[in-house]
């Protein structure tokens, strides 16, 4: 019973790092190995519009867009929006794979 508890136990850690709880924010956020991903996307996005961008979940994860910078066309910030929803989508899928940090 002992070595059931433990394994059920265990799986609620992250996959990745191993030390928080599992949680979907923390798999696509919160996760000390994930966040160079995100913050080479945001740079990636900053680059090309030129203009700073926000580091939040409600940002890059729910698409707030009352924390876009004023100025970006319509065109522009839906390109970004779908760059961000794909970004959340590799996350997910890597993230039971012990490489993600790398």
């Amino acid at each position: 019973m002992r070595s059931v508890l433990k394994i059920q136990r265990s799986h609620k850690k992250c996959w990745t790092c191993n030390k928080e709880l599992g949680t979907l924010l923390h798999a696509l956020w919160d996760c000390p190995l994930i966040m160079p991903f995100w913050k080479a996307v945001l740079k990636k996005f900053e680059d090309w519009l030129s203009q700073p961008l926000p580091e939040s979940t409600q940002f890059c994860l729910l698409g707030d867009k009352s924390l876009l910078p004023e100025g970006i066309p319509k065109v522009n910030d839906r390109l970004m929006m779908t760059g961000f929803l794909i970004a959340a989508r590799i996350t997910l899928r890597k993230w039971k794979s012990p490489q993600t940090g790398n």
